[in-house]
């Protein structure tokens, strides 16, 4: 599911749900993590046989024009920023799943068994049909941030 929110034509807020099972005999490994899923976390970081994925994003425009003289005559246009929160869970047992608290000498309310980030972007049209995106990321578990921000580059489409 997604769905988007335009404020005054530059500015957008932008949603997407994804929810997903898979049972059987051979039931199939959904994956999540990376620059189109979950930003902070390593590619297929996340593993289940169920899943659940949501993003939001406030998009805005950042640059508008700028031109470089030397040592190329380079122009860049339309580049985007945007603010983002993304947060995941995969799971292959209901039972052992604990999606918010459940870890001994933890109080108050934080996040377990599913994931969250954060952060900030950057998007340029490149080469007339890819998206040329820069992200800087950091997880959270809703209580304290978890490790370093991490910087990621990757050509490809918006959700």
């Amino acid at each position: 599911y997604r769905t988007y929110l335009n404020t005054r034509q530059a500015y957008v807020f932008a949603f997407r749900g994804i929810a997903a099972t898979s049972f059987g005999q051979t039931p199939q490994t959904f994956r999540v993590g990376g620059s189109y899923t979950l930003r902070g976390y390593d590619f297929g970081e996340i593993r289940g046989e169920n899943l659940l994925l949501g993003n939001a994003e406030f998009r805005f425009p950042l640059i508008d024009f700028v031109k470089f003289g030397w040592p190329l005559p380079i122009v860049f246009t339309g580049i985007r920023g945007l603010v983002f929160f993304d947060t995941a869970a995969a799971w292959d047992d209901a039972e052992e799943f604990r999606p918010i608290g459940g870890q001994e000498g933890r109080s108050g309310f934080y996040l377990n068994d599913v994931k969250a980030a954060w952060g900030f972007g950057a998007r340029m049209n490149a080469f007339g049909f890819l998206i040329a995106r820069w992200d800087l990321s950091r997880k959270t578990d809703l209580k304290d941030t978890i490790g370093p921000w991490q910087g990621r580059f990757s050509l490809g489409a918006e959700f």
